[in-house]
């Protein structure tokens, strides 16, 4: 249950991360 929690917690930072980089594209 650990393991699902570390993947959920990657996966917010890869979409805050995507987004980033999707503002930075349209700027």
């Amino acid at each position: 249950k650990k393991e699902r929690f570390i993947i959920t917690k990657k996966n917010k930072l890869f979409k805050t991360i995507r987004k980033k980089i999707e503002t930075t594209s349209a700027d």
